[in-house]
């Protein structure tokens, strides 16, 4: 099978991140030690046969910016959505077709019903679009006009969630920062990963250094 990738012009959406929140000493963490080495480095023309580039028009009356750090973006089979984070406190989001023609642009920030105080993620999941603020909520927005659909809390508590993966099939990985105990420092924290599935109303907790796989 090819291999495949899509860059978008004019955000640098092709990326990989680690993240952390503090450190603990060797032999009193369960966290996973990488050791990498040069034969371990993977370049770009390895990874990938080919290249898809789309341009997407973004209206000069609505620019797009990406200021705090990395782009929110997600790619549906015939959509892209892309939300803009800036430090003047703008979370738009902008519908793109899948050869980068704007469609229309969103902006439900606030705190009442079908508003969000940021976009931490987006996901696009059949005529729907997903946004999730950075705590627990999932708000449901159509794509053909952007009109709110529903909102759904997927936790019962706060988390953080550097990075929030929809599995489809309405499961979620969710990232939550757990303090380590007994460590003799209280500010240490790793992020632990837990698997919420809607439609079973349950959530997995995934064991330090378990294989994803199973999972999925």
């Amino acid at each position: 099978m090819m291999k495949k990738n899509t860059v978008f012009m004019g955000a640098a959406l092709l990326m990989a991140s680690l993240w952390s929140c503090g450190g603990a000493s060797e032999g009193t963490s369960e966290l996973t030690h990488l050791h990498v080495q040069a034969a371990d480095i993977v370049s770009l023309g390895d990874a990938l046969e080919e290249v898809e580039f789309i341009a997407l028009q973004v209206p000069e009356d609505k620019p797009l910016s990406f200021t705090m750090g990395n782009p929110v973006y997600a790619v549906g089979d015939t959509h892209i959505a892309v939300a803009k984070v800036d430090f003047a406190g703008n979370s738009g989001v902008y519908i793109f077709d899948r050869q980068g023609a704007f469609l229309l642009h969103f902006d439900k920030k606030g705190d009442g019903p079908g508003e969000y105080s940021r976009v931490e993620s987006l996901a696009i999941e059949g005529e729907y679009v997903h946004v999730f603020p950075s705590l627990t909520k999932r708000l449901r927005y159509r794509l053909a006009d952007g009109s709110f659909v529903d909102e759904l809390n997927l936790m019962d508590r706060s988390m953080y969630v550097p990075s929030m993966v929809d599995l489809g099939n309405e499961r979620y990985l969710l990232g939550q920062d757990m303090e380590l105990e007994n460590q003799g420092d209280p500010g240490t924290y790793f992020t632990a990963f837990v698997i919420r599935d809607m439609k079973l109303d349950t959530l997995i907790p995934l064991p330090v250094k378990a294989p994803l796989l199973p999972f999925l």
